[in-house]
């Protein structure tokens, strides 16, 4: 293609027709200037003029119309990106990971926060202080307080624990092993 753009008669024929184009848009959009220079006139006089209302109270209504439509528009973008269920995956809220019950929310880019640790047994949600730290650093232990049960979460070598899990459910979103996350079964 290359090589026939570069053949006079052929490269002075696209010219031609670059030209003709050019020249049919200027002469079909000048004509057509003049309302929209009319337009223009009009609403710079609508403003510059005076009106029956204080020029104040009808820049206060524009002032104030604008702020609502902002505020009306921020609230329904925050509202539905808040935890909002889009993809298929933002399901995906909880899983047993690493030996005990965790919930979080996942966002639309497949990214997990707000992780939080709950008892594999009773469904209580564990808080740091019930987490110890095994001496090898290798194991945090947790006693459910409710229902006393003794439970460990392995991750193998010593880490932030809710990064270690956020990564590891980031990594089931990425590679689809969320899907076969079942919902866990309590026992009373």
């Amino acid at each position: 293609m290359g090589a026939l753009l570069k053949h006079p008669i052929v490269s002075t024929v696209v010219a031609t027709l670059t030209a003709s184009a050019i020249g049919a848009a200027v002469s079909f959009y000048v004509p057509t200037f003049a309302p929209v220079a009319d337009a223009i006139r009009t609403a710079v006089r609508f403003l510059a003029l005076d009106v029956t209302l204080p020029r104040w109270f009808f820049w206060l209504w524009a002032l104030l119309s604008i702020a609502a439509v902002g505020l009306i528009s921020a609230r329904a973008y925050f509202a539905a990106n808040d935890h909002a269920i889009g993809e298929p995956f933002q399901a995906y809220q909880t899983d047993e990971i690493f030996g005990a019950r965790w919930r979080f929310y996942t966002t639309a880019a497949g990214s997990v926060h707000s992780l939080r640790m709950f008892c594999p047994v009773c469904d209580h949600e564990l808080e740091d202080d019930d987490l110890e730290i095994s001496i090898e650093d290798t194991e945090y232990s947790f006693q459910c307080p409710r229902c006393k049960k003794v439970g460990h979460v392995s991750v193998g070598f010593f880490q932030d624990l809710d990064e270690t899990v956020r990564k590891e459910a980031e990594r089931r979103v990425r590679s689809g092993v969320w899907k076969q996350a079942k919902p866990p079964k309590l026992s009373n």
